[in-house]
């Protein structure tokens, strides 16, 4: 990563905890201060509870509690109401974003009904072999001469009786 920028001496309380430290400025997008390993291993032994979003540690004989925020069960939103919440200036918003691969199942059953019409109708499915079927006075073709390119004609209005066949 690409650090843009440095703060000497940052203060950031957190609180009843106050911490002094060099910060880097990286851009991240999403959150305004990320505090990882190199600040957790200062911190000496954590209890963290993830259930109940909470950590404590002892700074100075001083146990300080950090807590998360309480939320909601997460919900599946569109990218529209998305970017209106962050347009409002919301905070809090995660977004999760997955790759999804087709995975070969065993196919689930098909209700015998449903079978019977797939049956009888399984050749709308197939892949053409051939041209279609004759379709009288709605055919068209373009002839060509063998070994020639085809021609760049205009379309002719298709209720004109000079209609090429």
């Amino acid at each position: 990563m690409k650090c843009e920028d440095h703060c000497e001496n940052f203060k950031l309380q957190m609180g009843d905890y106050q911490l002094k430290t060099h910060m880097f400025a990286i851009h991240m997008g999403g959150c305004e201060i990320v505090l990882g390993v190199e600040w957790l291993r200062t911190l000496g032994p954590i209890t963290m509870d993830f259930q109940e979003l909470y950590m404590n540690f002892k700074k100075n004989n001083y146990t300080h509690t950090l807590c998360g925020l309480q939320a909601g069960a997460p919900s599946i939103i569109s990218s529209h109401r998305m970017e209106k919440l962050l347009k409002k200036g919301n905070h809090g918003v995660v977004a999760q974003f997955n790759s999804i691969q087709v995975v070969e199942t065993q196919s689930l059953p098909i209700h015998p009904e449903m079978q019977q019409i797939l049956n009888n109708h399984m050749p709308i499915f197939d892949k053409p072999h051939e041209l279609p079927p004759s379709r009288g006075e709605h055919d068209h073709n373009i002839t060509l001469v063998p070994g020639t390119q085809p021609q760049n004609v205009p379309q002719t209005d298709i209720h004109s009786p000079k209609r090429m066949k």
